[in-house]
């Protein structure tokens, strides 16, 4: 859903993003692209009163479409503070068609910056944001990302992909707000703190240091054959165990939930959904050649699935005779693969 509205005293340039759009070969004219609409959240930019003003400034320009990025959290508020206008937006928000007048762009659910934090953390970001923004309108489309704050990464074409997205609105990476800045004769940047008067004549102030805290990872070799990006998830995101009964048979002795046949690759998260057990892998550093996976357990089905849930492809399994279900299967470097297993049985 785009929109051409120009010159409009509601939407501060701070909202809009310009996208050019050309092609190689002959030189022609470039269309110019505008995405304008809504950005903030409860914890910020979005006071009590809002929602009436959008849904009123909407009904005062008929031909207008506009976009929301508001953290979804949001919506739980504006379901209490104003429930009438909140019922006359998700009336306006309804027909998620291409004719229809509201598009919910980025529905990450803190509008975390995502250059900085964990490829798991932002597939959460989004799964946890959708599911929010889909309990108060349960049509919400998400076909079409884009995002105010810095929130480029590398990352994020193959997880938005996977979500069902089909198109993105790109932008300069850096902000007074945070980001980094990069280029060829000089090293990575990081923006820690903006400091002076900001929007709405806030005044961001520096009280004291600011402590940036860092490790140093000394190897040999190359970053993929040191493992760095495994040194990373146990600095960041260490495995904390939990004790707990055992509801099922146990057996004496060397027990793996996981086994992979090769290296490079991590499980970045398993969740248990009803009867379906659900595990993640990134390939942070192996190659394309395919791996084995033993599971431990029985398993009536095993597929590979999409981050919104859709079946992308069923796996041929075979139950060993000490019980466990193996699979093989190859991630291109850097790639994402969420396996489902349904019936899981010790």
């Amino acid at each position: 859903m785009w929109s051409t509205i120009r010159g409009t005293t509601w939407i501060s340039p701070f909202w809009i993003v310009l996208i050019l759009i050309g092609s190689t070969g002959a030189v022609r004219a470039q269309t110019a692209w505008f995405v304008d609409g809504y950005h903030g959240g409860v914890y910020g930019h979005y006071p009590d009163g809002y929602t009436r003003f959008i849904v009123d400034t909407l009904k005062q320009h008929p031909a207008w479409k506009i976009n929301l990025e508001i953290e979804p959290e949001t919506w739980d508020r504006v379901k209490t503070n104003e429930p009438t206008a909140y019922a006359e937006l998700q009336a306006l928000a309804a027909d998620q068609t291409a004719g229809g007048r509201i598009e919910f762009v980025n529905p990450t659910y803190a509008q975390s910056y995502l250059w900085n934090i964990s490829g798991e953390s932002i597939i959460r970001q989004f799964q946890y944001g959708i599911k929010k923004v889909r309990e108060h309108f349960t049509g919400a489309v998400f076909s079409t990302y884009s995002a105010e704050e810095p929130c480029f990464t590398s990352a994020l074409p193959g997880i938005l992909k996977s979500l069902g997205y089909r198109n993105a609105a790109l932008k300069n990476p850096d902000t007074c707000w945070g980001g980094y800045v990069h280029g060829e004769d000089h090293p990575l940047g990081l923006v820690l703190q903006y400091s002076g008067i900001g929007l709405w004549g806030r005044r961001y102030a520096i009280a004291g240091p600011t402590t940036v805290h860092y490790a140093l990872v000394p190897h040999r070799g190359r970053w993929d054959q040191a493992e760095i990006s495994g040194e990373s998830a146990a600095w960041n995101e260490p495995l904390m165990a939990v004790l707990a009964n055992s509801n099922g048979p146990t057996r004496e002795g060397r027990q793996s939930m996981l086994e992979l046949s090769g290296s490079g690759w991590e499980m970045t998260t398993m969740t248990v959904e009803g009867k379906s057990r659900f595990i993640r892998l990134f390939n942070a550093a192996g190659d394309d050649r395919a791996q084995r996976l033993s599971l431990d357990g029985r398993a009536a089905n095993v597929s590979l699935v999409e981050l919104n849930g859709n079946t992308r492809e069923t796996l041929r399994a075979t139950v060993t005779p000490d019980r466990r279900t193996t699979v093989e299967l190859a991630i291109p470097r850097f790639g994402v693969r969420t396996i489902r297993l349904d019936d899981c049985a010790p």
